[in-house]
């Protein structure tokens, strides 16, 4: 096995740990906003945003857009 190997596979356990975490810290989304036409319930980004926000951080994960 190569170093790099090595710490490639290190880096992938703390990433899985990290997933992991946060898997268990988050919670349900609330539909919380009714479409127009069908008038159904569903969970606007904002909601989403809400309840993935702290537990993305807190177990270091960040949301990047790129402008591709």
């Amino acid at each position: 096995m190569t170093l790099a190997h090595m710490e490639r596979s290190e880096s992938l356990m703390e990433f899985t740990k990290a997933l992991s975490k946060f898997q268990g810290e988050i919670t349900s989304v609330k539909k919380t906003s009714v479409t127009p036409f069908f008038h159904s319930k569903y969970a606007d980004l904002d909601a989403v945003w809400e309840v993935c926000r702290k537990p993305l951080s807190s177990n270091g994960f960040a949301l990047i857009q790129a402008p591709v």
